[in-house]
């Protein structure tokens, strides 16, 4: 089964110790989500946004080693929430997945999705926190000025058997 994963990357992790990367290449990303995470007694889903946000339904399937979190495994994807204990078993996160390159050197491999780069969006991010306007770029070395705070969008066809 192969679906797209949209994620994003924080400016500063891209330019501390992210490698560069293009269109068409295979990478992986541990992938840790922010946003509302709710009980709910609905069917597994994950269904990416427009804007770049998605909602996943899935179980809680672990922890995040030593640290205060958890794992939900949604179909095709596993990702991290780092804050407390989960609500339920079966939790619906609505919000953004962030690649995570600087968190516990555990990390559960579970957290890492595996995938074919198809699409890098350079992303200004606004006095909110929240991304504003969007150019798509095919090598993370060639963004535009850097004069702003800004994030990458990465969407990723994942290749999962889960």
């Amino acid at each position: 089964m192969v679906t797209s994963l949209s994620f994003w990357l924080h400016s500063w992790e891209q330019e501390c110790c992210g490698p560069e990367r293009r269109v068409g290449h295979t990478v992986e990303a541990t992938l840790l989500f922010e946003g509302e995470v709710r009980t709910t007694n609905a069917p597994p889903l994950f269904q990416n946004e427009r804007d770049g946000r998605c909602v996943a339904i899935g179980e809680v399937v672990g922890k995040v080693g030593n640290f205060p979190g958890y794992l939900v495994r949604a179909p095709e994807v596993t990702f991290a929430v780092l804050r407390g204990n989960p609500p339920a078993e079966r939790v619906a996160c609505d919000g953004m997945l962030w690649e995570e390159r600087h968190g516990p050197t555990e990390w559960p491999s579970e957290a890492r999705n595996a995938g074919r780069i198809e699409d890098i969006w350079y992303c200004r991010i606004g006095d909110d926190g929240e991304p504003q306007t969007s150019t798509r770029i095919y090598n993370t070395s060639k963004r535009p000025a850097r004069d702003c705070s800004w994030a990458l969008r990465f969407v990723m066809e994942l290749e999962t058997s889960q």
